[in-house]
C-alpha cells in the first residue's frame, strides 16, 4: 500500500487551524481566571458602598479632597445600592483598587418611562416613550450629595405609518454611558477632562 501525500495547501492550514484552537482553548482557561478576580474586586467594592443608596457614608472609605491632582476613585452603582454594569466601562484609573481607597459613589436611577406622544391607529394606540437616568454624586465616606442630574434620554422614532399587531409602546434609546462619564470627569479628575 503506498502512502499518499497530503495536498500542497492542506499542510498550512491544518497548521493554522491547530494554532487557533489551541489559541481558544488557552484563553478560555486564562480569560476567566483574570476576569473572574476583577470582577470579584468589583463586587467587592460595590457591595461594601452599597449603603450609600441610602445615604449612609462608609467609615473605610477615603476622604473625598477635591483640590488635590490624582483621581477620585468612583463606584457606580444602581440606586437601589447593587453594582451597576458601568463600572467595567469607566476607566480603569476610576475605579478603587479597594473599598478603602473609594473617595465617591455615584448612585444611577431610571425614572419612569416619560410619555412624549400617542400615536392613533385604526384599532390600537402606541405610546412613545422617553427614558431618563438620574445620576446623583455622593462621598463615600460622608454620603453628602454633591451633584444630581437627571440626564433626558433621546426622543423615540416617530410615529410609523404602520405598527406590529400587539405593539403598544416605541422607546425611545437609553443615556449613553459617555454622556454619564462627561458629567462625572470633574468630580473624578479635576481638571484634567477633555
Amino acid at each position: 500500500m503506498t502512502q499518499k501525500s497530503p495536498p500542497k495547501n492542506a499542510s498550512p492550514l491544518l497548521i493554522l487551524l491547530i494554532g487557533v484552537v489551541c489559541f481558544g482553548i488557552s484563553l478560555s482557561l486564562v480569560l476567566p481566571h483574570l476576569f473572574g478576580n476583577q470582577y470579584q474586586k468589583y463586587e467587592r467594592v460595590a457591595s461594601t458602598m452599597a449603603p450609600l443608596a441610602t445615604g449612609t457614608g462608609v467609615l473605610n472609605a477615603t476622604i473625598y479632597h477635591p483640590d488635590t491632582t490624582e483621581p477620585h476613585p468612583i463606584v457606580l452603582l444602581w440606586g437601589d445600592g447593587s453594582n451597576h454594569p458601568w463600572n467595567w466601562e469607566l476607566p480603569r484609573k476610576w475605579f478603587p483598587s479597594a473599598p478603602s481607597k473609594t473617595e465617591l459613589v455615584a448612585l444611577l436611577t431610571r425614572e419612569p418611562s416619560v410619555a412624549v406622544e400617542t400615536c392613533y391607529y385604526v384599532s390600537t394606540t402606541v405610546t412613545r416613550y422617553r427614558n431618563d437616568l438620574t445620576v446623583v454624586v455622593r462621598e463615600a465616606r460622608t454620603g453628602q450629595i454633591l451633584a444630581s442630574n437627571t440626564f433626558r434620554g433621546d426622543a423615540p422614532m416617530s410615529c410609523p405609518g404602520s405598527i406590529p399587531m400587539g405593539q403598544t409602546r416605541i422607546d425611545g434609546s437609553l443615556v449613553a454611558l459617555e454622556l454619564v462619564v462627561a458629567w462625572l470627569c470633574p468630580f473624578v479628575q479635576g481638571v484634567d477632562c477633555p
